[in-house]
């Protein structure tokens, strides 16, 4: 071999036998941050309920906080005790001031069906047949019918009296405020302002003394005469064929109306 080679050969076994050199360790990673906690989620404010409209029972109208009359047709909207003006609660059966029954508005009873027992159809077969009526007799029954209509009609004409309040217009008006009617039904008292406040009236009340006078056979004079009369013309008086009626008039108490049965 050469020298050339030689030394080829002794140069790489020379760089084969040194060390390698040692490889550097790797840097620590820094340890992650923790995340910052979230912030609570504030709770949502409550609403608040709608507040309900307040309406006047007769005409309804709104009703603003703190009314006592209606200002569009003059209705009271605080019950209150017709002896003593109390106020008064709505399920109030006395008044606490005076002991007075709060008299309540009649209740139509609702009606009461039954029906028949099980599944069963109802029974139609049992019901008998009407009978034919001889058409000789129709003529005749149709008279006595007439007969019998026209007694009725006389019978209550000169026989029977004039009908009481208590029958006329209990069912009407026994359960407002400012009616009131004996318990025999022979006289009947209608007050304006029942509670007395001043410059006041019941539109109600007014309208039932026009109804009244008319349906009791008042001429409508009597009406005008009533609304023309003045505080210092003292207590009043008219009559018809079966009643009488007297009233007063007053600033801070109103119109007081009296109608009586004739003795």
């Amino acid at each position: 071999m050469d020298n050339k080679l030689l030394q080829e050969i002794e140069a790489s076994l020379k760089n084969s036998a040194a060390p390698a050199e040692p490889v550097a360790p790797a840097e620590p990673v820094a340890p992650a941050e923790p995340a910052a906690p979230a912030e609570p989620i504030a709770p949502a404010e409550p609403v608040a309920p709608a507040t309900p409209v307040k309406r006047c029972p007769k005409c309804q109208a709104v009703i603003e906080e703190g009314q006592i009359f209606c200002a569009e047709c003059g209705e009271a909207l605080v019950k209150r005790c017709a002896q003593c003006g109390a106020e008064l609660a709505e399920a109030q059966a006395f008044c606490a001031q005076c002991g007075t029954r709060v008299a309540a508005a009649p209740v139509a009873p609702n009606p009461v069906y039954s029906a028949p027992a099980g599944n069963a159809p109802f029974a139609t077969d049992s019901v008998p047949k009407p009978q034919g009526v001889d058409k000789k007799l129709l003529p005749l029954i149709a008279i006595g019918v007439c007969a019998v209509i026209v007694v009725v009609i006389l019978a209550k004409t000169l026989f029977a009296g004039p009908a009481d309040f208590e029958t006329l217009y209990a069912d009407r008006y026994g359960a407002e405020s400012w009616c009131e009617i004996s318990s025999d039904g022979s006289w009947m008292e209608i007050d304006t302002n029942p509670n007395d406040i001043d410059d006041y009236y019941s539109s109600s009340a007014l309208d039932a003394v026009e109804t009244v006078n008319e349906e009791l056979g008042f001429s409508s004079s009597v009406y005008e005469k009533m609304m023309e009369t003045r505080a210092l013309d003292g207590r009043q008086y008219d009559e018809c064929e079966d009643y009488e009626i007297s009233w007063s008039y007053h600033p801070n108490r109103g119109m007081d109306v009296m109608y009586e049965l004739k003795d």
